[in-house]
This record gives C-alpha cells, structure tokens and sequence, in this order.
C-alpha cells in the first residue's frame, strides 16, 4: 500500500526497445548506402533519394537517442518522464527551426 507505485508494463518497456533496434538496424542500412553512394555514386546527385538519405543521416541519430532514451526512462516516474520530454521537444524545436535558438539565447 505505501511501497513503491506499480512500474509500468513490461509490454510497453518492450515495445520502445524493439523501436530503438529497429531505427538502430535502419540507420545503420541509410548509413550504410549513404557511404556506398560516396564511392561508387550510382544515385543522381539531383534526385528526391539523395536528399531523402541527406535528411535521414542528419535527423537519424537524434531520432535514435531519443527512442533510446524513452525506453531507458518508460518505467521511471512522472517527473522524469516529464522533464526528458521538455528537453528533447526543445531539441527537436532547435533543430527544425535553429533562429528560434538564436532569438531565445541572444
């Protein structure tokens, strides 16, 4: 009754980290033809791919950590959970739109 509140299910910790490998598996293949690109270019440089792999090579590791992370805090309290999800909105709004940061910092 006063001990610790019940964690939360193991169902949903489990969920988060088949998410975190699966975008771990995928970054690793968009890494993998992003590089193979460099060498061998067989992809146009004008084409929507080219820029789609762009895109997945710098948004591809803040999406990683921040899977990563929501599976390592899902079973922690509210408070937590609370604060990790300020940090990485104000992330996610720095990185899409950076003058913002400028505008806040200076």
């Amino acid at each position: 009754m006063f001990g610790r509140p019940n964690k939360r299910p193991e169902k949903e910790e489990h969920s988060w980290k088949w998410l975190s490998r699966f975008a771990a598996i995928i970054m690793t293949v968009v890494y993998a033809v992003y590089v193979s690109n460099v060498v061998y270019n067989y992809i146009p440089f004008d084409s929507w791919w080219l820029d789609f792999l762009d895109t997945c090579v710098f948004y591809g590791p803040i999406v990683i950590c921040a899977v990563t992370a929501v599976a390592s805090v899902s079973n922690k309290g509210l408070i937590i959970r609370l604060a990790f999800l300020a940090v990485w909105v104000l992330i996610f709004l720095f990185s899409f739109f950076p003058e913002t940061f400028y505008n806040i910092i200076y």
